[in-house]
């Protein structure tokens, strides 16, 4: 399996991860914005999608 650092998301991958949270309860009422706020202040992400 190869994996892809990523330094800064695109507006495309910023889209994506609004697609997964609009998929769970506890983040399915939070907005674009408010995901862009939480990166801004995210020292550290991980994620790992198949």
């Amino acid at each position: 399996m190869n994996y892809e650092i990523i330094e800064q998301f695109n507006a495309a991958q910023i889209e994506d991860l609004y697609e997964l949270y609009q998929l769970s309860w506890w983040g399915n009422d939070r907005e674009i914005p408010d995901i862009k706020i939480m990166l801004k202040n995210s020292e550290l992400l991980s994620t790992i999608i198949v």
